[in-house]
C-alpha cells in the first residue's frame, strides 16, 4: 500500500464509524442522474458566482468567497418566485410551452387547424340566403360567394348545406391576436431571464431535499457533499 491508500482508508474508517458507505460510482441501486443525484462542481461554481453578482445569497459555496470553510461548504434556501405570466385565455389553442428544458421555452404556431361549424359566422348565413334569392331570378349560374366555398354543394340544384368544417386559421390574418401573442411571448421571455438563478437555486434546493429523505429510508444513508478535500494519485490514475 502507499501512504495515500493509507489515508483514504483513514477518511474511510474516521467517517464510517455508524454510517454505512458506498462507492456511488460502484452502487448499482443508485442510477447516476446529472442534477438528480450528482452534480458538475463546474456548473455550481458558476451558479454561486452569478449569484453572487446579483446578491442573491440564498445560494452560496464557501470556496467562491472569503467565507470561512469550516463555516459551511454549500449553503442553499429555497426562494420564493412569483407566478409566471397568466397566458391569455385567447392563445388557448395557439401557444405551446417545452417545459423539458431548464427554462420553459414558449413557441406560438403561426397556423391552426380546428372545427367551425356553419352556424359560427353571420356573414356566412347572410350570403347564403342572398344567393338563394339571387338564383331564382338570375338568368345565369351564379359562382358562390368565397364565404360559401367548401360549404355548399349544389346537387340537383338543391343546397347541401355542411354543418361543420376542418378549417385553417392563420395567426397573421389576426392583427389583434398577433399582438397579444406578441406581447405575451415577450412577458414570458422576460420573466424567466429575471428569475432565472432563482429557478436554478430552487431546482438545486428540491433535488437534494428530496435525495435527503429518500437516502434517509435506505438503511439511513445521509448525503455528504466534499470535493478538493485530498489531490493526488494511486499509480496512474488521479
Amino acid at each position: 500500500m502507499t501512504p495515500l491508500q493509507n489515508l483514504f482508508y483513514y477518511i474511510r474508517d474516521l467517517y464510517n464509524s455508524s454510517d454505512t458507505c458506498f462507492d456511488f460510482e460502484k452502487d448499482k441501486n443508485n442510477p447516476k442522474s446529472k442534477n438528480v443525484n450528482f452534480w458538475e462542481v463546474g456548473e455550481l461554481l458558476t451558479l454561486a458566482k452569478k449569484c453572487e453578482q446579483k446578491n442573491i445569497t440564498e445560494f452560496s459555496l464557501a470556496i467562491n468567497n472569503n467565507l470561512n470553510p469550516l463555516d459551511f461548504l454549500l449553503k442553499l434556501r429555497r426562494i420564493a418566485i412569483p407566478d409566471e405570466p397568466k397566458q391569455p385565455k385567447e392563445l388557448e389553442s395557439w401557444i405551446e410551452i417545452n417545459r423539458s428544458t431548464e427554462i420553459p421555452i414558449l413557441t406560438i404556431k403561426q397556423e391552426i387547424e380546428t372545427i367551425e361549424k356553419f352556424e359560427q359566422s353571420t356573414q356566412r348565413i347572410n350570403d347564403l340566403e342572398k344567393y338563394k334569392e339571387q338564383r331564382l331570378t338570375s338568368l345565369f349560374d351564379l359562382s358562390l360567394p368565397n364565404s360559401l366555398v367548401d360549404w355548399i354543394d349544389l346537387t340537383d340544384n338543391k343546397f347541401l348545406r355542411k354543418p361543420e368544417l376542418k378549417v385553417k386559421i392563420v395567426l397573421a390574418d389576426n392583427p389583434a391576436l398577433l399582438k397579444i401573442a406578441n406581447n405575451f411571448q415577450k412577458e414570458f421571455s422576460e420573466f424567466y431571464q429575471k428569475f432565472e438563478l432563482p429557478f436554478k437555486t430552487n431546482r438545486i434546493y428540491d433535488a437534494l431535499h428530496t435525495l435527503h429523505y429518500e437516502l434517509k429510508g435506505k438503511d439511513n444513508k445521509r448525503i455528504y457533499i466534499s470535493f478538493g478535500l485530498v489531490c493526488g494519485k494511486i499509480g496512474n490514475q488521479d
